[in-house]
């Protein structure tokens, strides 16, 4: 098959190695340093100086000034969406083309995910369509009633698809005309701008994810970002289980969570941070060697920063969309399972998660676009460590 060549072909042309992960972090003597350091101070779970240490250098970074690291991006998300005020009877809008935890998310607060579709030149929603979706519902009192789930719609959720920034402008203007919470899913864009501030800091609340197979790894780990101190407040008690701040003493104010983050993974994290201005240059060499190479073929559309306006990407996940209509379900299957077999790690789009048995009943919009592009899309390696094989 013509695709897997012209795939193949191209490691072979820039890179010695034979065998590419998907996405690997780049780890150092640094995070072997700093991790030794935490075990030696005996605080290895949530006491000691490290969670702070990163707090700092990623507030830094960020430019943000209230924010609480966790010990995933779901807890995160969770974070987010119960300090949106959603519950039993809301609904949120968000894309089916993301990862399961977002969905996940507003569910754990008894709020129900309402799907929207994306543009395919962005991945992120499209929202021409998005409007002319909503204006079909009407205000009861101060929020969007939807007629046919009977449920109050009451938050966006904007993804920032592999690293490739929304349209934050468009997701603002919508959240102020439907009196929404602004959700900023940015789990995948640790060192993504749009209009040269980093995403995640636009909305009411911002989510980032360390898992280890992003840009900069805290083993497993979150942070949520958030616009008001009040919130900034409730998050910190809520990621504590509700603990009051009384030495000693074991009191409680509410129902919490366990979502602190460890200070063995916030010391590997604070390491990882140390190179995270280097780590996105190797990966934005890394596209750029891609970029070069596909623009020879029209048949495979490789997503840059030129195809997206406004933004600069961390380039997370290099991604390519095969928009070929002969290229069928079957193909794409046999496509991504020959180039595995030959290392090379291509990683399928998710699965639209309006298709899992268990979110199929919840209201969507038309989704013909996120259809068409599960079998059309997928994520080549990307991971830093390959500039050490080039030719």
């Amino acid at each position: 098959m013509k695709y897997e060549k012209i795939i193949n072909n191209f490691y072979k042309k820039n890179f010695k190695k034979n065998y590419f992960v998907n996405h690997s972090p780049l780890i150092t003597k640094s995070e072997i340093k700093e991790v030794g350091k935490c075990i030696k101070s005996s605080f290895v779970s949530t006491a000691g100086n490290y969670p702070e240490l990163f707090k700092k250098k990623i507030s830094k970074f960020l430019k943000a000034k209230y924010i609480v690291p966790v010990n995933s991006g779901t807890s995160a998300l969770h974070l987010a969406m119960i300090l949106s005020g959603l519950q039993k009877g809301d609904e949120v809008l968000m894309p089916s083309l993301t990862f399961v935890a977002t969905a996940n998310s507003a569910i754990y607060t008894g709020a129900s995910p309402h799907f929207v579709d994306v543009k395919k030149e962005t991945l992120s929603i499209d929202f021409e369509k998005l409007n002319v979706h909503l204006s079909k519902f009407k205000f009861r009192g101060k929020y969007l009633y939807n007629h046919v789930s009977k449920k109050f719609i009451r938050a966006l959720v904007l993804v920032h698809t592999y690293g490739y920034s929304g349209d934050v402008d468009k997701a603002k203007k919508l959240c102020k005309k439907y009196n929404l919470k602004f959700i900023e899913d940015a789990a995948e864009s640790l060192g993504s701008y749009y209009k040269k501030k980093h995403t995640g800091t636009f909305g009411d609340f911002g989510c980032l994810s360390f898992n280890g197979n992003k840009v900069v790894t805290t083993g497993a780990g979150g942070l949520v970002i958030l616009k008001r101190k009040s919130d900034f407040i409730k998050a910190i008690s809520l990621a504590n289980v509700s603990k009051k701040k009384i030495p000693h003493v074991f009191d409680f104010d509410d129902i919490g969570y366990n979502y602190k983050m460890p200070s063995l993974n916030a010391s590997f994290g604070y390491a990882q941070l140390k190179n995270l201005k280097k780590i996105l240059k190797m990966k934005n060499k890394i596209h750029l060697k891609y970029k070069f190479y596909f623009k020879k073929f029209k048949e495979i559309h490789f997503y840059s920063d030129d195809n997206i306006l406004k933004q600069k990407s961390n380039n997370w996940l290099n991604t390519i969309l095969l928009d070929d209509k002969k290229f069928t379900k079957k193909k794409y299957i046999k496509f991504i399972k020959i180039l595995n077999h030959k290392n090379i790690n291509v990683r399928p789009t998710w699965k639209p998660i309006h298709k899992l048995h268990y979110l199929k009943n919840f209201h969507r919009d038309d989704l013909s676009v996120t259809n068409y592009l599960q079998y059309k899309l997928f994520n080549l390696p990307s991971s830093p460590n390959m500039i050490f094989y080039e030719k």
